[in-house]
């Protein structure tokens, strides 16, 4: 697949890959924001990857979909409280406790789809 199907799939609202290799680069999907980022602090977006590029490059990328891995749900943290007053934490402690919490909801969210899946194979070998 190219970047330039996978974009014409999300304009006309078609079902997209959760995760693509891009290089060597993997992003994610935001089914609320529709676009692909990076999972990690940066989160960077696919497309201001490709703004340093010509576009008939950037649109004849190799897009690689990438299975996800089953989560053993009994290995997800709980979440951290961060707490109420946010001017005395410390930044770094704080984005950091961000980005955790993010992580382990993203990894609820795969696992709740991963259920889901197995769901609907099972109804449709009883049909």
């Amino acid at each position: 697949m190219k970047v330039i199907d996978l974009l014409n799939k999300i304009a006309h609202g078609e079902e997209v890959p959760e995760k693509i290799k891009v290089g060597n680069i993997i992003y994610i999907y935001e089914n609320w924001e529709h676009f692909y980022y990076t999972d990690n602090e940066a989160r960077e977006d696919l497309l201001v990857r490709g703004k340093d590029y010509s576009t008939n490059d950037f649109l004849n990328w190799n897009v690689e979909l990438i299975e996800d891995e089953p989560i053993d749900i009994d290995n997800i943290e709980e979440l951290e409280l961060i707490g109420t007053n946010f001017i005395d934490m410390d930044k770094n402690e704080l984005k950091s406790n961000i980005n955790k919490n993010r992580i382990n909801l993203n990894k609820l969210v795969q696992a709740v789809k991963q259920l889901n899946k197995e769901i609907k194979s099972i109804k449709d070998s009883n049909i």
